[in-house]
């Protein structure tokens, strides 16, 4: 999409409103470690063109790459920051079955959860890295989220197109959400609020309905 702004003009034409940007990671030893080029200019050029014909960007990155450790999960939630992205979905890395990555990670002891495919949903540490067990991993991969990614904050781009909305959400909604989860976290503390989530993710796959 950085590379080909006339495909972009052109989606734009056919009514795209929307897309989401697989950055996957803006660490360059990670990106080599997915096979993947440096694409973190690639992915600012890639918004940049996208907000010209207005089209909307949700950006993706991926946690728990070999070399993961806090720092580069602060410096990727940072990075999509200041992006300019309208939004974001991050995920943990994932060992799919038959995946050229999956017999990477088994191949050098990184994949902590083989078989239960339960928890494959890109939202479990399903991995450890070299720096951090799964267990510090998937705190960190959320604790991160609130803290340096933080709540939504929308581009330029955004607001330029929602004045009215977005000034709602940024001098309104958000606040008093942010008064009351502070107020939580100031009374029980990040440990009892981050139990509250894996409890929350352990039932989005729980269709008991199904038998």
């Amino acid at each position: 999409m950085a590379q080909n702004e006339g495909m972009v003009s052109k989606m734009a034409q056919a009514g795209f409103k929307s897309v989401f940007l697989g950055i996957e990671n803006a660490s360059k030893k990670n990106l080599e470690s997915a096979g993947k080029g440096n694409i973190v200019n690639a992915s600012r050029k890639a918004v940049e063109i996208c907000h010209k014909y207005d089209i909307m960007v949700i950006g993706g990155l991926i946690f728990g790459f070999p070399e993961d450790d806090e720092s580069s999960i602060i410096e990727n939630y940072q990075f999509l920051n200041a992006l300019g992205a309208d939004g974001a979905y991050c995920q943990i890395l994932t060992p799919y079955p038959k995946t050229e990555m999956r017999q990477n990670l088994i191949d050098e002891d990184l994949v902590t959860n083989r078989f239960n495919y339960k928890k494959y949903s890109g939202l479990w540490a399903n991995v450890k890295t070299r720096h951090l067990d799964s267990d510090q991993l998937q705190y960190l991969f959320w604790y991160h989220r609130q803290v340096t990614l933080g709540w939504w904050n929308p581009s330029k781009w955004a607001r330029s197109k929602g004045r009215i909305w977005t000034g709602l959400w940024l001098f309104a909604i958000k606040p008093i959400l942010k008064f009351f989860i502070d107020r939580s976290i100031a009374r029980e503390g990040w440990e009892k609020r981050y139990q509250k989530e894996l409890k929350r993710l352990s039932r989005m796959n729980d269709f008991r309905d199904l038998g």
